[in-house]
C-alpha cells in the first residue's frame, strides 16, 4: 500500500513537471516566434529604408550628373552661354563652378577669336584689294612694256638699215677709205657694230612679238638633217677660226618635221654660235639627230667650260649671262637662248641644258607634226 502511493505521488509529481515543461515549451516557441516575426519585420522596415536611401542618394547623384551633361552637350552645340545651375552638395557646386568658369572663358576666346578673324579679314581684302590695283598696274606697265619695246625695235630697224648700206656703199667705193687706212677701219667698225645693233633690234623685235603672241611661224615638211647641215656650214668659217671642228652625226633614216624652216635655222645658228664662241681652240662641237617618242631631238655638245650648276635655271631669261663669261668679258647681250627657247615654245617643243667636266650642252626636242 506505501508503495502505491509512493507510486502515485512520483507519477502525479511527474505529471506535473510535464504539464510545467509543456508550459515553458509552449512560451519558448512563442517567444521564438514573436522573435522571428518582429526580426522578419524589421529585415523589410531595413530593406525599404535602405531603397529609400539609395533613391535618394542616386537622385543627388543623378541630377548634378545630368545637369553636367546637358552644360557639355550645350556647349558641344556651339552655346557657349550656358552655365549650369548651382544648388547641390559642397563637391558638386565645386565642379560646378569650374564648369561654368571653363565655358566662361571659351566664351571669351570664341568673342576674341571671332574679333580676330574679322580684323584678318578686313586685313586679307583689303591687301587682295591693293595688290590687285598693283596687279593690274603691273599688267598695264607690261603692255606698254611691248608696245615700246615693239615700236622702238621697229623704228631702229630702218635707220641702222641705213646706217649699215652706207658703210657698206663707202667700203665698196674707191675713194678716200681706200687710201686713209684710219678711215676705212672707222668704217669697218661702222659696219660691224651696226650689224651687231641690227641683231640685238631682230632680238628684240622678235621677244616683242612673242610677249604679245604675234609671231607667225609658217609650217612646213622640212628636210631636218639638211637643215643641220646647212647651218654648220653656215658656221665653218666662225669655227675654222677658233680650230673648231663642227662634226654632226645624223640619223641613218631622213628626218622629216613640220616646222617653220626659218626660225629652227635661227635657233639652231644661236645655239651654234653659243657653242663656238664659249669653246676653247682646237675643240669640237658635236651635233647629232633623232627621233625619239614621236619628237625630234637635236643634241648639240661643245667642250668648253660649261657653267655653274646653280646657273642652268636662269640661262634661258632674257639678258641673263653667267658669271664666268661676265668675268671674261665675252661678248653678248644676253638675249640669244631666250630667243631659242621663244622658238622652242613656239613650236611646242621643249628646250633643256646641262653641263659637266665633258663641257655644256643643249637639248632640243620638237614634235614631228605642228
Amino acid at each position: 500500500q506505501i508503495d502505491n502511493k509512493f507510486r502515485e505521488a512520483i507519477n502525479l509529481a511527474l505529471q506535473r513537471q510535464s504539464q510545467l515543461v509543456e508550459i515553458l515549451n509552449a512560451n519558448i516557441e512563442n517567444r521564438h516566434t514573436l522573435i522571428y516575426w518582429s526580426a522578419l519585420a524589421l529585415a523589410i522596415l531595413t530593406a525599404f529604408l535602405a531603397i529609400l536611401g539609395s533613391l535618394a542618394l542616386i537622385r543627388n547623384i543623378t541630377e548634378p550628373v545630368n545637369q553636367l551633361k546637358k552644360g557639355a552637350e550645350s556647349l558641344a552645340r556651339g552655346d557657349l552661354q550656358y552655365r549650369v545651375p548651382l544648388g547641390f552638395d559642397a563637391e558638386f557646386d565645386a565642379i560646378t563652378e569650374s564648369f561654368n568658369s571653363m565655358a566662361q572663358n571659351l566664351a571669351e576666346q570664341k568673342q576674341l577669336r571671332d574679333t580676330l578673324n574679322h580684323n584678318l579679314e578686313y586685313e586679307v581684302a583689303k591687301r587682295t584689294d591693293e595688290l590687285t590695283q598693283l596687279n593690274q598696274t603691273l599688267q598695264d606697265n607690261d603692255v606698254s612694256r611691248r608696245h615700246f619695246l615693239a615700236d622702238i625695235s621697229h623704228e631702229l630697224r630702218t635707220p641702222l638699215t641705213i646706217i649699215r648700206g652706207e658703210a657698206q656703199v663707202a667700203l665698196r667705193k674707191k675713194s678716200a677709205a681706200e687710201t686713209d687706212p684710219v678711215l676705212h677701219d672707222a668704217l669697218g667698225n661702222v659696219l660691224e657694230q651696226s650689224l651687231l645693233l641690227s641683231r640685238l633690234v631682230d632680238d628684240l623685235l622678235f621677244i616683242a612679238r612673242t610677249d604679245s603672241n604675234n609671231l607667225r611661224l609658217e609650217f612646213s615638211k622640212t628636210a631636218i638633217n639638211e637643215l643641220i647641215a646647212d647651218c654648220c656650214s653656215d658656221m665653218r668659217y666662225q669655227a675654222a677660226d677658233k680650230q673648231i671642228e663642227l662634226h654632226f652625226s645624223q640619223a641613218e633614216l631622213p628626218l622629216q618635221a613640220s616646222v617653220d624652216a626659218e626660225r629652227i635655222r635661227q635657233l639652231l645658228i644661236i645655239v651654234l654660235d653659243n657653242a663656238i664662241k664659249y669653246s676653247p681652240e682646237n675643240t669640237r662641237v658635236s651635233l647629232h639627230s633623232e627621233i625619239n617618242n614621236n619628237m625630234l631631238v637635236i643634241v648639240i655638245q661643245d667642250q668648253g667650260h660649261g657653267i655653274e650648276q646653280s646657273e642652268l635655271p636662269f640661262i634661258f631669261d632674257r639678258f641673263y649671262r653667267g658669271q664666268k663669261v661676265r668675268r671674261e668679258s665675252q661678248y653678248g647681250t644676253g638675249l640669244g637662248l631666250a630667243v631659242a627657247k621663244a622658238i622652242t615654245d613656239a613650236h611646242q617643243g621643249r628646250i633643256k641644258a646641262s653641263s659637266d667636266s665633258s663641257g655644256f650642252c643643249i637639248t632640243i626636242a620638237l614634235p614631228l607634226e605642228s
